[in-house]
C-alpha cells in the first residue's frame, strides 16, 4: 500500500503508529458502540482488521 500511494503522489508517514480501529472510524468503514466496540454497518461487531 505504501508504495502504491507513493507512485500516486501522496507522502507516507511510517513512524506513526496509529491503531487499525482507531484508523477504520476516522476514515467511516466503522463506528464505535457504547460499550467500545467497533461496528460495520451491514456486518456488525464481528471483524478482524488486517494489517
Amino acid at each position: 500500500m505504501e508504495a502504491f500511494l507513493i507512485s500516486k503522489g501522496c507522502k507516507v508517514n511510517t513512524k506513526i503508529n496509529v491503531p487499525a480501529r482507531w484508523a477504520a472510524a476516522k476514515s467511516g468503514v466503522t463506528t464505535f458502540g457504547k460499550n467500545n466496540f467497533a461496528y460495520v454497518r451491514g456486518i456488525g461487531s464481528l471483524l478482524q482488521f488486517i494489517q
